[in-house]
């Protein structure tokens, strides 16, 4: 049959091009139809292939202009010419290189893994609504809808039940909108309620707002969109108070709690040597859990002498170490004694099932202080965690705590191949879900990551990265991640992702939902949940319950 614009129609669809070779392994080449415009085709366009018993899931991974006889290329035809148009599908065609990662197999009606190829000759059709949802699932409980294939309306979900069963990535140079498509994701979790959400807010973003530099305007976050069900720590509250944000409660740390492993991820920030850190791993085992404060308030001169004497340590060096990790009094959330155990607040509040967002407040632009307060929040939180999945287990009750995401950004500080094995959030990479804690890192430099722990990250979702280290490194270990990298590189610089992995059925290209409209439609219905009270009306966050 053929369509009112002359393109032949298989199946209720549109056929663009018919497979013309191809192998399980390399993929398909099929040749456009005559009437079919290449410039209309996208690479990362999603496509099917209808074969004889099984129709092929695939997107367009690169278009070629090809020619039967090569000789008539190098007198090319002037422009408007017909001898241009007459070679045009006899002298001249176009060929598409198609990667099939799914089949539907007609006899049972199933969606399966790739088994086959179709035949010589097969249709290469425009997908359909029908084939996205088939392939994608629609929109539910635990299926959000993050996107659209390209060209489509459709719409693509991520299964977030699955996503929470392995630590993930979320990759894309500066500028791509990560944060926004990870507040999006955040929120899909919240909504189904398939974990609860530890964010470390490195920049002030995920709480109550954050400011779009390209729209120029406020944009809702977390604590809008859910009300009490997040709560919002802060580090800063005099910094809160400025952007207008009403935290739920500060975050004190005792000196007491710094191990010396949180001061060697911050080595660098400290300047501390390997010397260094082998006097404050003395200093620990002689001094106790109270070694760090004591020995800052430890005198120079003939008591420090006598003091390294006595612990057979090198008195030059413990001076070094001591005028470097004066730094850590700078930071006006670290105390002499533990006037209110943040940690156990925060704990509280998350097997409860709330979500917790810490804001740093004017420490966005230090390093130290963020580092410092992820590792020895999460390395607490990590063990409690252990500790209460153990003791069901022992009882047989199997009343595990919640599923736990923890979001960091800068995640390259924590995962590097130097401080991953100091850092907890490498512990938590490697575990694999073990104690029902995950991870999602966020990054622009995927390539700074330990490579044993970006092999454990289940699903990647990446927006557009420019060098070839990063680009490689965000999708390495997954299959056919060259073939991958030709999608990433034809990404738009907004808006646009490559989602691929554990939580997707195949890898595919994607246009954002715009931001805005999603969380418009989460303020409905949280505005619906409550009787006459829209939780986004007035400023502030306001102040939740005890946790």
């Amino acid at each position: 049959m053929t369509s009112g614009n002359g393109q032949r129609r298989a199946f209720g669809r549109t056929t663009i091009a018919h497979v013309i070779q191809g192998s399980l392994l390399e993929g398909l080449v099929a040749r456009l139809a005559d009437d079919s415009d290449v410039e209309d085709l996208r690479v990362g366009r999603f496509v099917v292939v209808e074969g004889a018993r099984n129709r092929f899931f695939s997107s367009v991974h690169d278009v070629k202009l090809e020619a039967a006889n090569p000789a008539v290329l190098k007198s090319p035809p002037p422009a408007g010419d017909l001898a241009r148009s007459s070679l045009a599908g006899t002298q001249t065609y176009v060929t598409l290189e198609l990667k099939p990662k799914l089949m539907l197999e007609r006899a049972d009606g199933e969606v399966h893994p790739v088994k086959t190829i179709p035949a010589h000759f097969a249709s290469v059709a425009e997908a359909t609504d029908e084939d996205v949802a088939l392939v994608f699932g629609e929109p539910g409980e635990t299926m959000m809808r993050i996107g659209s294939p390209l060209e489509m309306d459709a719409a693509v979900c991520l299964d977030l039940e699955r996503f929470v069963e392995r630590s993930n990535g979320v990759f894309g140079k500066t500028g791509t909108g990560k944060s926004f498509l990870v507040r999006m994701v955040l929120a899909g979790l919240i909504r189904s309620r398939a974990a609860v959400n530890l964010v470390f807010d490195m920049h002030n973003e995920y709480g109550w707002e954050s400011y779009d530099e390209e729209t120029r305007r406020s944009a809702p976050s977390l604590k809008q969109a859910f009300d009490s069900e997040v709560l919002i720590f802060t580090l800063d509250p005099q910094s809160s108070a400025r952007r207008r944000t009403t935290p739920d409660y500060e975050v004190h740390i005792s000196y007491a709690d710094i191990e010396v492993d949180d001061l060697a991820l911050i080595r660098d920030e400290l300047r501390l040597t390997d010397a260094g850190l082998t006097h404050a791993e003395s200093l620990q085992h002689h001094l106790g859990k109270r070694w760090l404060l004591d020995f800052l308030e430890l005198p120079g001169g003939a008591e420090m002498e006598e003091f390294a004497k006595n612990h057979s340590l090198h008195s030059g060096a413990l001076q070094t170490l001591q005028r470097n990790l004066r730094r850590l009094r700078k930071l006006p959330f670290l105390k002499e004694t533990g006037t209110d155990d943040s940690v156990e607040r925060i704990v509280k509040a998350l097997l409860a099932g709330r979500h917790v967002v810490i804001e740093f407040g004017r420490q966005t632009g230090s390093l130290l202080a963020y580092m410092l307060v992820a590792n020895i929040l999460t390395r607490r939180i990590h063990e409690r965690w252990a500790t209460e999945k153990e003791g069901a287990s022992a009882e047989g009750t199997r009343d595990y705590p919640p599923q736990l995401v923890i979001t960091i950004e800068e995640a390259h500080k924590f995962l590097s191949t130097d401080v991953s094995g100091h850092s907890i959030f490498g512990t938590i990479a490697r575990e694999m879900r073990k104690y029902n804690v995950g991870l999602l890192v966020v990054d622009q430099r995927p390539s700074g990551i330990d490579e044993e722990v970006r092999s454990q990250l289940g699903t990647r979702i990446v927006a557009s990265l420019d060098d070839d280290r990063d680009q490689q490194s965000a999708l390495a270990g997954m299959p056919d991640a060259s073939a991958m990298r030709v999608l990433l590189n034809n990404l738009e610089p907004k808006k646009q992702v490559l989602l691929a992995g554990y939580a997707m059925p195949m890898p595919i290209v994607i246009d954002v939902d715009d931001y805005y409209a999603f969380f418009q439609g989460m303020r409905r219905e949280a505005a619906g949940a409550l009787t006459g009270a829209d939780p986004w009306a007035g400023r502030g966050g306001g102040s939740a319950p005890d946790a």
